[in-house]
């Protein structure tokens, strides 16, 4: 099975394409699909016995470092169109967005007190910046500083010990930010589907190893089309 986002199973069922996971053939499948959340599971051909944990966090906290990983379409960095990249950052805020899932779009703000120090957004705050008509595609999201481009939806983000604590949804280029399908939503969409997720102890050792974080977490990320 693999997780990626509603709005790229949305997009090629309305382009009438199958979905396709490369390096891998056979038929795929969407076996749970949530636009609010915008997550997909699929199914399909057998993959190699290898998959990400997830993080047993609580509460991630601000400042986080973080890793995503993804597919872009363009080359970048050295790394060729639809190669994988990974991109290094830290987790910036929660923020409120109108979700778009099927444009894969998110529209956020920050909200800062009188003397110009950021602050936490609240719900009000959100129907206050969009409007109460877009209470219904208002959701939470996170935000961070590692950049992402077009194409890397539906990758992970990992944090220092290699489990996932989020789904990259959208990317901003210009700003260098990404905005991240939260832990919690991930979790309780894994539950509703039938998914026990897989959980694992934290490591007991405090050197930071991304380079092999990224090497193991490789073997279990491919790149979704159609």
């Amino acid at each position: 099975m693999l997780v990626t986002n509603a709005h790229v199973t949305l997009q090629c069922r309305r382009r009438g394409l199958p979905l396709q996971v490369r390096g891998v053939s056979g038929t795929w499948r969407v076996v749970q699909e949530e636009p609010q959340t915008d997550l997909a599971l699929l199914t399909g051909a057998a993959l190699p016995a290898h998959q990400l944990a997830l993080s047993s966090a609580t509460q991630l906290p601000r400042g986080l470092a973080v890793m995503a990983l993804g597919y872009p379409v363009a080359s970048a960095d050295g790394v060729p169109a639809g190669g994988l990249r990974s991109s290094l950052g830290h987790l910036l805020r929660a923020s409120l967005t109108v979700h778009e899932p099927e444009g894969g779009r998110a529209n956020s703000f920050v909200v800062r007190n009188g003397q110009g120090q950021e602050v936490a957004a609240t719900w009000d705050d959100g129907l206050r910046y969009f409007g109460p008509h877009q209470a219904s595609r208002l959701r939470w999201l996170l935000e961070i500083d590692a950049p992402t481009a077009n194409g890397s939806s539906g990758g992970p983000v990992l944090d220092s010990a290699g489990d996932v604590v989020g789904v990259i949804y959208a990317g901003d280029p210009q700003r260098g930010l990404t905005a991240v399908v939260p832990l919690e939503d991930l979790r309780e969409f894994l539950l509703r589907a039938g998914v026990t997720p897989w959980f694992r102890p934290r490591p007991l050792t405090t050197d930071l190893d991304w380079r092999r974080i990224r090497s193991d977490a490789a073997r279990a990320v491919y790149r979704v089309f159609c």
